[in-house]
C-alpha cells in the first residue's frame, strides 16, 4: 500500500522527460492531446498527458499519472465539487487534484491566481513541469514542443 509519504516523495522526486512531446489531433479535430513518459532519477515511471480544445483556444487539462496506477497530480477547470466531509468547495475555473490515500483524487484545490485562461499552452506545461519537478532530459535540445495552438 502506498502512504502518505509515498506520494509526497513522488510528487518531490526529480523527473526527466525522455521523448518527444508531440501533439495530435482527436478525430473530431476539436481536441489536441499529447503523451509522454517520464521516468525519476530512481526509475520511477509516469505519464504526463496534456489536452487542448482548439474550438475554445484553451489548456483543458494536463495530469502526472504514476505507474500507470493513478494520476499523482491533475489540473483542469471541469465542474468539481469536494466532498461534504471534506469542504463542500466547488470548482468551476482552475483547479488541482493530488492523489491522497483516503480520498483519492476526489479532493481539489484552487489554482486559478497560478493558472489563467490568458496563459498559452507552453506557459501551462511549463508551470505544471515547474510544480511537479519535471525537466526535460539533459541534451534533450529537440524539445520544441509546444507550439502557441
Amino acid at each position: 500500500m502506498t502512504t502518505q509519504d509515498d506520494l509526497d516523495y513522488l510528487q518531490g522526486i526529480q523527473k526527466f522527460i525522455y521523448g518527444h512531446i508531440e501533439w495530435s489531433e482527436d478525430a473530431t479535430k476539436v481536441l489536441c492531446r499529447f503523451q509522454v513518459r517520464i521516468e525519476s532519477i530512481n526509475g520511477d515511471y509516469f505519464v504526463f498527458e496534456g489536452n487542448y480544445n482548439m474550438l475554445k483556444n484553451e489548456m483543458k487539462s494536463l495530469v502526472l499519472i504514476y505507474n500507470k496506477l493513478f494520476p499523482l497530480t491533475r489540473i483542469d477547470k471541469a465542474n468539481h465539487n469536494n466532498p461534504k466531509q471534506v469542504n463542500r468547495l466547488r470548482f468551476t475555473t482552475w483547479h488541482k487534484h493530488k492523489w491522497d490515500i483516503i480520498w483519492g483524487d476526489a479532493v481539489a484545490f484552487d489554482v486559478s491566481y497560478e493558472f489563467t485562461n490568458a496563459m498559452t499552452p507552453k506557459q501551462f506545461i511549463f508551470q505544471f513541469m515547474r510544480e511537479n519537478n519535471i525537466e526535460f532530459y539533459p541534451g534533450y535540445t529537440y524539445q520544441e514542443f509546444v507550439k502557441d495552438l
